[in-house]
């Protein structure tokens, strides 16, 4: 069983100090930023929740926007299905830690 799962996560958040802020506790998470409001990485289910619930937390659903997808996207798939991705280098997980 792997203790990791693949997401993407997509925002459309407009203030700005949100926006940041939001942006760089996803590269907190370990995600990685393959666009200015997408993310792209492994999460474990404690991580998964608690990145919604930073969402949850931070914006506001009358005028934000978040989508948290888990997905089977492979680094390979980024550099022969999309465009600009070719310096794309991914990040497995180091390892796990005890919290």
């Amino acid at each position: 069983m792997n203790l990791y799962s693949k997401y993407l996560v997509c925002y459309d958040i407009e203030n700005n100090k949100t926006r940041t802020k939001f942006f760089e506790k996803m590269k907190d998470f370990g995600l990685q930023p393959i666009q200015k409001s997408v993310f792209y990485g492994f999460l474990n289910q404690a991580e998964f929740n608690s990145v919604r619930k930073l969402a949850f937390e931070l914006l506001a659903a009358s005028n934000d926007k978040c989508i948290f997808m888990k997905c089977n996207i492979s680094p390979e798939e980024f550099k022969q299905q999309f465009i600009g991705y070719d310096n794309f280098i991914f990040l497995e997980p180091d390892g796990y830690e005890t919290i």
